[in-house]
């Protein structure tokens, strides 16, 4: 359980959800990420019928240790908001919380027309019912890793547990290629993995680290 006057929560849409989640897993002072969608007026969409709802992340961060307007940040050097997707799945929207995340997104949005000297598609609206996605999308990094993910099932008595555990969010960042072989080595020994999982995490990195 979060708990804490300092655990906030944001909602970012970037295209699929899948890349931005791992993404949001990697920063420092996020502390739980779920994808999901939101935005539109279908109830109870799903993947395959997802409706008029955009496909969107859910940030849960400790605002003692990164503010919105880092996360801004994130959102902005991630993704494109001047050129209109092919699906509305994927457009680009800040859902805000309250009056001073939608002031700082207004204000971006404002500066960063004046700068760039065109239209940004962004969407920015304040938060309504946010969709929890299927099961399957949450850290999909991690389930597309069958040694991985059985590693971690017998540590979590369910899938909610698993996918909401700090120890999930950081492999799937690793998994996704962010972070080094050399941030993967310090903290290795701490995850607890089976050898095989260990191993499996490792020549991932690796190849990663390889490539760059």
């Amino acid at each position: 359980m979060l708990e804490g006057n300092h655990i906030k929560k944001a909602y970012f849409s970037m295209g699929c959800f899948w890349s931005v989640e791992a993404l949001f897993d990697s920063l420092d002072g996020v502390v739980k990420t779920y994808v999901g969608y939101t935005g539109g007026n279908t109830l109870f969409p799903t993947y395959n019928s997802i409706g008029d709802h955009l496909e969107t992340l859910e940030v849960y961060y400790d605002s003692s240790k990164i503010a919105f307007e880092n996360l801004l940040t994130i959102f902005e050097k991630n993704h494109n908001y001047i050129v209109r997707p092919n699906l509305l799945q994927y457009y680009s929207a800040i859902f805000y919380n309250n009056e001073n995340e939608k002031e700082l997104c207004l204000d971006w949005k404002k500066n960063k027309k004046e700068e760039l000297k065109t239209e940004v598609l962004t969407r920015i609206s304040p938060i309504e019912k946010f969709y929890y996605a299927e099961f399957y999308h949450q850290k999909y990094y991690v389930q597309l890793e069958p040694v991985i993910m059985s590693n971690l099932r017998s540590k979590f008595s369910t899938g909610n547990d698993l996918i909401s555990s700090p120890l999930c969010h950081k492999l799937n960042a690793y998994l996704a290629g962010y972070g080094s072989l050399k941030e993967l080595n310090k903290e290795l020994e701490d995850f607890n993995l089976s050898e095989d999982a260990k191993n499996r995490l490792l020549s991932i990195v690796e190849g990663f680290n390889n490539s760059k």
